[in-house]
């Protein structure tokens, strides 16, 4: 398991039982390559709240932590509070449905995504043993891409003239 469904689980990590937010936060620090000095930097929390936390051996939380360590921790991932408290409920032994968490892209720039969503897709597919008939994408799939817009705007370009109800959102050809 990835992402917030391990870190929901009381999960192992070096022999050592550790409670959700632990392993949520750890799992963040390495995903972003990020050191706890870094986190303490992006969250406005002290080293040491950080080093409470993530260097505890603890295998559950005895309180709730502050508003404050809350709202940066929530601020450092780009996540909402209530994934941050929903982690410390669950840490402290509550039961707690287990939360959604939705990363906020906004400020990624479109060629990125699209960067990203082409890797990722090219991973599983070569993970799954098939192989896309088209190849990999090209600079012109990205142009297409870049063109059609994002789903709350109009396309611009070659894409506006698209026909509605085409499958794969290119123009019909005569």
């Amino acid at each position: 398991m990835t992402g917030l469904a391990s870190a929901i689980h009381t999960l192992t990590t070096k022999g050592l039982h550790v409670h959700a937010l632990r392993r949520f936060l750890e799992e963040g620090l390495e995903r972003r390559g990020w050191s706890q000095a870094t986190l303490a930097r992006e969250s406005g929390l002290s080293k040491q709240v950080i080093n409470g936390i993530v260097g505890s051996e603890r295998t559950r939380l005895d309180r709730m932590p502050q508003d404050k360590t809350i709202d940066g921790l929530a601020r450092a991932f780009e996540v909402d509070g209530d994934v941050i408290r929903a982690l410390i409920a669950q840490s402290m032994g509550l039961p707690v449905a287990e939360p959604v968490v939705v990363y906020d892209a906004s400020g990624v720039a479109d060629s990125d995504l699209l960067r990203e969503l082409a890797h990722r897709l090219e991973s599983r597919a070569q993970a799954s043993g098939s192989r896309s008939d088209h190849g990999p994408a090209s600079s012109d799939d990205y142009a297409w891409a870049a063109r059609v817009g994002l789903p709350d705007q109009p396309p611009t370009g070659a894409a506006a003239d698209v026909s509605p109800g085409h499958d794969d959102g290119r123009p019909e050809t005569p």
